[in-house]
């Protein structure tokens, strides 16, 4: 699609390789900037102390299980575990 759209001939593994190196561009400008692990987060509404999401009526997700799901992708994009990227990433 994205040949037919800009008619830059690129194959699925060139696409993935692309969006890899502009998420870790992304994650470099906000770690240079100051971003920390505190920052990737969701808002308070979104989230509960329980483990259980029907406690109440809202749908959310556990503090606990959104920091599991964290390490998982920070591991996932090779950063370490505080989502610091190494400087030679690219």
């Amino acid at each position: 699609m994205l040949a037919a759209v800009t008619g830059w001939p690129v194959d699925a593994d060139e696409l993935r390789a692309t969006a890899r190196r502009i998420v870790n561009l992304r994650k470099a400008f906000n770690q240079r900037e100051g971003w920390t692990r505190a920052e990737d987060t969701l808002p308070p509404a979104l989230l509960s102390d329980q483990d259980d999401p029907t406690a109440d009526d809202a749908p959310r997700l556990s503090t606990r299980r959104l920091d599991t799901m964290i390490d998982a992708y920070y591991a996932l994009r090779g950063w370490d575990s505080e989502g610091r990227i190494d400087a030679e990433r690219p």
